[in-house]
């Protein structure tokens, strides 16, 4: 706010264009896993009929990051 107070709205605006996909993802992606489980519980289900889990899975260095997975246990699936 300070600085769009003293009219560098410009610098608060290059801050968000820069990050905003990032915060849009990390902000939206716990919604649709939930949503995922509640509107589709039978693909939250192992093949045994079992309660599975649905998250994500990153490797170490984030490369390949995959935001939805759905696995037969947690904390490591199968």
């Amino acid at each position: 706010m300070n600085e769009i107070e003293r009219g560098r709205g410009d610098r608060v605006l290059a801050r968000i264009k820069e990050s905003w996909t990032t915060w849009r993802g990390r902000a939206v992606e716990p919604v649709l896993l939930e949503a995922l489980c509640r509107l589709m519980p039978d693909v939250c289900q192992t093949r045994d009929g079992t309660p599975g889990v649905v998250g994500g899975y990153w490797t170490r260095t984030n490369n390949p990051e995959i935001d939805l997975v759905v696995g037969d246990k947690e904390p490591v699936a199968k």
